[in-house]
């Protein structure tokens, strides 16, 4: 019998109801109620808890898993989940110098600075060595036009 993959090895103990769906109250608390979660984002966290607090063949740390979602379909949430599912100190940053390394560093800004900022050197700025040296995601902004549906920046 070929191997299988740990999703068809989640799939197995999740049909006959096997994998404990209930959602920890420290995520339930940080997630926002006015978004109810859909039966697939409570399958979402049911296999990342099962996964983090599980042994299984060839895990290793960092825990590396993909969440394999249609746009639109929560991933955001789930991802906000999780991160918050634990204690996490939250810090706005001008630049990567200095941050917290065991927390989340936010560096607020728009497109048109991060250019300016990378384009042209300036004390405290962001550098292209900043992106070399660390690991940082780039979250894109939505932007309403007065009376219209948010359109991506």
């Amino acid at each position: 019998m070929p191997e299988q993959f740990l999703y068809e090895q989640l799939d197995a103990v999740s049909s006959p109801g096997f994998l404990k769906k209930e959602i920890p109250d420290s995520v339930a608390q940080n997630l926002n109620p006015k978004y109810e979660l859909r039966p697939y984002q409570r399958e979402a966290f049911a296999r990342f808890f099962h996964c983090h607090q599980n042994d299984f063949p060839d895990k290793t740390y960092p825990l590396h898993l993909l969440f394999n979602m249609a746009t639109g379909s929560g991933k955001t949430l789930i991802l906000a989940g999780l991160t918050f599912s634990r204690r996490v100190r939250v810090s706005p940053v001008e630049n990567f110098e200095g941050v917290n390394p065991g927390g989340i560093n936010i560096c607020f800004t728009t497109i048109q600075k991060l250019h300016s900022d990378l384009t042209s050197e300036k004390e405290n700025a962001l550098t292209f060595d900043d992106f070399r040296k660390r690991k940082v995601a780039h979250l894109p902004t939505l932007r309403r036009a007065k009376g219209k549906t948010p359109q991506r920046a």
